[in-house]
Order: C-alpha cells, then sequence, then structure tokens
C-alpha cells in the first residue's frame, strides 16, 4: 500500500506525504503538475474536507476509524488530486 501511495503522489506532483493521525498534509511541487491551481479549486469545491495552509499546504481532515479505512481514503483523495492537476 505504501508504494501505491508513493505512486500516486508521484503523479500528483506531490513531494512529500504526512499522514499524522486523521490528518493528512500535502506539500506539491508546481513544476510537476500541469494544474497546479486545480488543487485549490478542491479545497473550494470542498471546505470541509480540505483546507490549505498560508505555505502551500494542503490538509485534509480523515474520517475513516481504522488505519486500513485512513489508507483507502488517503489514496482516494490522491486519485482524486492525480485527475485534478493533470486535467
Amino acid at each position: 500500500m505504501k508504494i501505491m501511495l508513493r505512486v500516486l503522489a508521484i503523479e500528483g506532483g506531490i513531494r512529500r506525504l504526512d499522514l499524522n493521525g486523521h490528518s493528512l498534509s500535502l506539500w506539491f511541487s508546481d513544476l510537476h503538475q500541469k494544474n497546479p491551481y486545480a488543487v485549490i479549486d478542491l479545497v473550494v469545491a470542498h471546505p470541509q474536507k480540505f483546507s490549505m495552509t498560508p505555505d502551500s499546504v494542503l490538509k485534509a481532515r480523515l474520517e475513516a476509524g481504522s488505519v486500513f479505512g485512513m489508507l483507502a481514503e488517503t489514496k482516494n483523495i490522491l486519485k482524486e488530486i492525480v485527475q485534478c492537476v493533470n486535467a
């Protein structure tokens, strides 16, 4: 699962991914995205789930209770980001 998350992160232009408790933090590399502003559109579309810090770190609130549930939710978030930034 860790390798799959890393592959999705690279495809989405994410240079760092932190999963801490029920919080996911993503640091982006603008150079590796076709549409880097799509991340902001994602935050605006889902403000209850996503937020952006002043230093451009995307924070996502994870709702799953188990570790495997949080990993699956992280995978789905990464897939959504890959679709957005590479469209």
